[in-house]
């Protein structure tokens, strides 16, 4: 009897509170034919997960043994360490409440050299005094709202990395962690975050099945297509055929994908973000693209950061969802994770199986997510209906 299963026989014996152990009588003992073999043992502790185990291989054997009743009480009676719960249970497939989200993800956080200009910042952004103390308490006030709202924890999906370790395996799982997020990062242009997921699923699909590069011209079928497409084609495109994005020529994809991994270092700057700081042109409207002015917009959440005590990530989230009145934000103020959730169950219904298996299906790369009309096979060369330009 091995270690676990002496400490399983101890745990039930205390649950079972034995008042002692009578001695052996050898009183009526008596002596004839050899007497039947005695029944088996029931099946210890360690036989049972194992039995739990055997024809499965790789993490999943893992997650799903210790995810038994006899799993459970084995990671209880070992304690001592942190026995990582099962990336995929029952019931809500991820803790999104906000006391779980709203920590920063371990993993290493790090940022990148920032996109810089041969000319410097123009001086009509300096002007603007962006940086300046009426509009950092302008700022101030959304990030405050932001942070009431729950917008701490948009960024938080290492719950959904641990799935993809648990499905893939350690070195494969971060692999295409990361290739799904940047997938959601190709596809975000203009793109509210529910469409956003959907068609991020499907793009990260084709890439999964060895689909070459999109061109340009790229017509997905619907309910997949956007009227951004042919932006989300170049994004694709160029993650496909380099394997990142350009950190320095297109530098919000790359960070944004960051932020969605746990790295909350690097700072996105999107259309909401230069719409909340209140960047201008030289006609005195507000700016959706940052251009020249990307490391200057990003300083400013950079700041927000240090007065808040947050990470970079979290002062452009909070403010993204504090600023959405203004700078007409069309998304909730749910989490990226929840809203993936949401997108994997609306998927699990239509097709009457379990959210569990819609998320190993989509981890493997075998199968996208549904919206809410559903997949179809015709084309959708001018988008979906409700897809209004967001970010």
């Amino acid at each position: 009897m091995g270690m676990v299963d002496t400490l399983y026989d101890l745990y039930q014996r205390r649950l079972e509170k034995p008042s002692g152990f009578a001695p052996v009588s050898t009183a009526d003992l008596e002596y004839g034919p050899p007497a039947p073999p005695p029944e088996p043992p029931p099946p210890t502790l360690g036989s049972r997960v194992m039995e739990r185990i055997l024809g499965m291989s790789g993490p999943r054997a893992a997650a799903e043994g210790l995810n038994t009743p006899e799993g459970q009480i084995l990671a209880a009676i070992i304690g001592g360490g942190r026995m990582p719960r099962p990336a995929i249970s029952k019931g809500r497939l991820f803790d999104t409440s906000r006391k779980v989200l709203e920590q920063v993800p371990d993993v290493p956080q790090v940022d990148f050299t920032e996109p810089t200009w041969a000319k410097g910042v123009p001086q009509r952004v300096i002007d603007q005094r962006l940086g300046g103390a009426t509009n950092m308490r302008r700022l101030q006030r959304d990030v405050d709202a932001g942070i009431e709202r729950g917008g701490l924890g948009f960024y938080n999906n290492e719950q959904l990395g641990d799935a993809f370790t648990a499905e893939l395996g350690s070195k494969k799982g971060p692999e295409r962690f990361q290739n799904f997020m940047d997938s959601v990062a190709a596809t975000s242009p203009r793109s509210k975050v529910p469409m956003n997921a959907r068609n991020a699923s499907y793009r990260y699909w084709q890439w999964m099945q060895g689909e070459p590069p999109p061109t340009i011209d790229f017509e997905p079928p619907s309910p997949y297509g956007h009227l951004a497409q042919r932006h989300h084609n170049l994004h694709m495109a160029e993650l496909m055929d380099e394997g990142t994005f350009d950190p320095l020529n297109n530098p919000k994809p790359m960070r944004f994908s960051q932020n969605l991994q746990g790295n909350y270092t690097p700072v996105t700057v999107d259309a909401h973000a230069v719409k909340a700081v209140g960047l201008r042109d030289t006609q005195g409207r507000l700016m959706d693209v940052p251009g020249p002015a990307y490391n200057y917009v990003g300083n400013i959440f950079r700041e927000l950061a240090r007065r808040n005590s947050i990470a970079n990530a979290q002062a452009q989230s909070t403010t993204w969802i504090g600023a959405g009145g203004r700078t007409g934000l069309k998304s909730s103020d749910d989490p990226f994770l929840k809203v993936l959730e949401d997108r994997i169950r609306i998927t699990a219904e239509k097709e009457g199986t379990s959210p569990a298996k819609v998320l190993r299906d989509m981890i493997r790369g075998n199968r996208p997510l549904l919206g809410i009309a559903g997949a179809g096979a015709a084309l959708a060369p001018l988008g979906v209906p409700g897809d209004l330009p967001e970010n």
